[in-house]
């Protein structure tokens, strides 16, 4: 099947994600972590791509970037292809380490990006690997603070003028992180079924009853129940009643 295209112009703001093969690890040391930013550092200055939000987790990454002067699928097809042949070296490897080509949303709005800006940010409390995002060093969240041992990646000022600019703009942002908000523990539902639908979100949502269209809405299903979403709001995400959900299942 022809994948849909991704919509993208030049000022646009997307939620980029992408995973190891079958949850493996993609980033197994600092090395691997240094080198991807590096890359991503480099990448930015030549594209015209702003960084507004990123953090390294283990199997897994999270981006927040709006597109320049080239379509954000460059930035990251160049990205991506430079780290794969970089891992493969260093842990004398072979194949692709990452799950299919990367997963994005396009935000709509400027409060969706303060939303994604933080559910970037708290992913690595929310996933118990920190007890503060500032304690997490793979991430931007300590460079919109202001830490002088940053990586020096996201643009602060086009950040901080989305909390108010300057430094009452810090502050906002730092109070924002503070909150507790229980539901920026699950992620959106969107980007799951982006992540495991890969270019075929239509299909799932529609009426195919195919095998290729029944493996990935269970897929969804299963992946969105282990992120903590309830049956009935993925039953009404998919159009459908609840006990469709647990019918599908039970025929998975």
């Amino acid at each position: 099947m022809t994948r849909l295209p991704r919509i993208d112009f030049p000022g646009s703001v997307h939620h980029v994600f992408g995973r190891g093969n079958a949850k493996m690890p993609i980033f197994r040391d600092e090395a691997d972590c240094e080198f991807f930013l590096r890359r991503m550092s480099a990448l930015r200055k030549e594209l015209g791509i702003r960084i507004l939000a990123y953090c390294l987790m283990g199997n897994h990454y999270h981006l927040l970037l709006q597109s320049g002067k080239m379509p954000l699928s460059v930035f990251m097809q160049r990205l991506l292809t430079a780290y794969v042949i970089f891992f493969n070296g260093h842990w004398q490897t072979c194949g692709h380490p990452f799950q299919g080509r990367f997963g994005s949303r396009r935000c709509q709005n400027e409060n969706d990006v303060r939303g994604v800006i933080r559910y970037v940010h708290a992913n690595p409390v929310d996933s118990g690997l920190a007890r503060d995002p500032a304690d997490w060093i793979w991430s931007g969240h300590r460079e919109i603070l202001g830490s002088a041992s940053s990586q020096g990646l996201v643009d602060i000022p086009w950040v901080l003028e989305l909390f108010g600019g300057g430094e009452e703009g810090r502050l906002a942002y730092a109070g924002l992180m503070a909150q507790p908000e229980p539901s920026i523990k699950r992620r959106p539902l969107a980007e799951i079924l982006a992540d495991e639908a890969r270019g075929a979100e239509a299909i799932v949502r529609g009426r195919d009853r195919s095998e290729r269209a029944l493996r990935l809405r269970r897929a969804f299903i299963v992946e969105a129940l282990q992120a903590g979403h309830r049956r009935s709001a993925i039953a009404a995400y998919l159009g459908r009643g609840p006990s469709a959900i647990t019918y599908l299942l039970a025929e998975g």
